[in-house]
């Protein structure tokens, strides 16, 4: 992909004297390590692949007190090269829809994500109903698709039981056998009205095994 990504920053140290290093991990396999730093700091970096990374910047002084900020994610996309289609179904664990935690079983999904020649913003459709809990929800519009070897995540903004105001992300995989992931928050307040994989990171690789269907 060849993309330049950079970060700023500042950082405070009640030790006036002390001076600083900072690492920048950038959630790709490198790292940068700058000596001799002082706020405000900031670095580039080239990622060589489509794909969701954390930078994790540390701050780091001569006494040997640190402290570790994340930039959070920073996504790198192919428009010239990503599609992504899927349908099927999934069992449902329990917890997966806080609104009713005991609801399970099946839930049923379709979607269609891919970049139009020369555009840089996704287009598709995606469907995801989960029966047991009255959840049905229907997307709106895409912000973006990565498609990284056998793993596809795409995020957007859709409706659930016909009202606006909510964001979604869906991941899956093309392995043996396929995993399907899907979460949705409301856009306000990032209250999470749906996950199937509670509790894991938001880019964690899906574990959920499909019923039906390929991803």
């Amino acid at each position: 992909m060849d993309t330049d990504v950079s970060f700023a920053g500042t950082f405070t140290d009640p030790g006036t004297l002390d001076t600083h290093t900072m690492s920048v991990d950038w959630g790709d396999g490198t790292t940068t390590d700058v000596p001799g730093v002082s706020s405000p700091v900031g670095s580039t970096h080239q990622y060589s692949s489509a794909g969701i990374y954390d930078i994790a910047v540390t701050v780091t002084d001569d006494d040997g007190g640190s402290d570790t900020q994340h930039c959070g994610f920073v996504v790198v996309y192919d428009p010239d090269g990503s599609f992504v289609t899927g349908g099927g179904w999934i069992n449902s664990p329990a917890g997966a829809y806080p609104a009713d935690p005991g609801a399970t079983g099946r839930a049923n999904f379709g979607f269609v994500s891919k970049y139009k020649k020369g555009a840089t913003v996704p287009t598709g459709s995606t469907e995801f109903q989960f029966k047991a809990g009255n959840l049905n929800f229907h997307s709106a519009d895409y912000q973006w698709l990565v498609v990284a070897g056998d793993k596809a995540i795409f995020k957007g903004t859709g409706t659930v039981n016909g009202l606006a105001g909510y964001s979604f992300m869906l991941t899956a995989t093309d392995c043996m056998p396929d995993t399907f992931r899907m979460r949705v928050w409301t856009t306000a307040d990032d209250t999470l009205v749906y996950d199937n994989q509670i509790g894991s990171a938001p880019d964690a690789d899906p574990t959920t095994s499909l019923g039906a269907g390929r991803s």
